[in-house]
């Protein structure tokens, strides 16, 4: 990881491009910890949310099994927009919180960098305006991620 820049602190996607930290003595990542906190979200979010692919019932999201960067990022990509709500966000701050206080988790939206949604033990980043009013900002982006997560699926040949 030598000459990996770090930056800390709740930032906005659009903010930075290099690493994250919580804290700039954080140590290293490993891969253990990397699955273990990876598990352990999947099975909070299970809690409340499905998040097996069924054909009776289709799942509404998914924890990234994507371990290529050294920073503590868990992506969850969604596959049902309907859950794409302010309880949404908050539920799964709850579990940094009390789970991953120096983790954060993104979920991308329609393929803007500036409405990737940054979720952090204590803030929610987005961008200035749509952090004005998060739950109007969910229901707004909602027709937009329908639209890239069909665009997703068509080229990945995954039309159900």
């Amino acid at each position: 990881m030598a000459g990996n820049t770090f930056r800390t602190g709740a930032l906005r996607n659009m903010e930075w491009e290099g690493f994250w930290k919580a804290h700039p003595d954080d140590p290293p990542m490993t891969g253990e910890e990397w699955d273990q906190k990876w598990s352990a979200l999947k099975e909070w979010l299970s809690k409340r949310y499905n998040l097996r692919p069924i054909p009776i019932q289709k799942r509404q999201c998914f924890v990234v099994d994507d371990y290529s960067i050294p920073e503590r990022t868990l992506q969850i990509e969604v596959s049902d927009v309907n859950i794409l709500t302010f309880e949404f966000l908050v539920y799964v701050q709850e579990w940094l919180r009390n789970e991953a206080a120096n983790w954060r988790v993104g979920i991308p939206t329609d393929d803007n960098v500036d409405t990737v949604i940054l979720i952090y033990p204590d803030a929610i980043r987005i961008n200035l305006e749509a952090e004005k009013d998060i739950e109007k900002f969910c229901e707004e982006i909602r027709p937009g991620t329908e639209a890239a997560i069909k665009r997703a699926r068509r080229e990945l040949g995954l039309d159900w």
